[in-house]
């Protein structure tokens, strides 16, 4: 029988925006943890009744890329310098004021590697 467990198992990236060895250990997400992702996308508000109905949709991107490199990222070399202290000390993925630090193309970088890895594709076998 398959098993179908998720793997805790990282996966290494090298990143191509943090030469020149930047890189990135990323696991992937459970199932669980990815439809929390889906649920935690959009905060929904109504207010009033009737016809004075509103609705108000706000985008939570933020709060979802903090779940997710906080999920996914299990190791990393990534670097910041302190303003207080001038000391280069190492990115927290597990806290959210990171991403007001980190350059957006290494941001994306890391992003794109965490999509990859926890959307399905479907692969086409071979046409008998």
């Amino acid at each position: 029988m398959p098993i179908v467990q998720v793997s805790d198992a990282p996966v290494r990236f090298e990143l191509e925006t943090a030469p020149p060895d930047g890189y990135v250990m990323l696991k992937r997400l459970s199932y669980g943890q990815k439809l929390l992702r889906g649920e935690s996308a959009f905060d929904t508000t109504v207010q009033g009744e009737g016809r004075n109905t509103m609705m108000y949709v706000a985008n939570q991107r933020r709060k979802v890329q903090a779940l997710d490199f906080a999920a996914c990222v299990v190791e990393h070399n990534l670097t910041y310098i302190d303003d207080a202290t001038g000391n280069e000390c190492p990115f927290d993925f597990k806290s959210s004021w990171w991403q007001d630090k980190l350059d957006p193309r290494v941001g994306e970088e890391i992003e794109t590697r965490i999509d990859s890895m926890n959307n399905y594709e479907k692969v086409e076998g071979p046409k008998n």
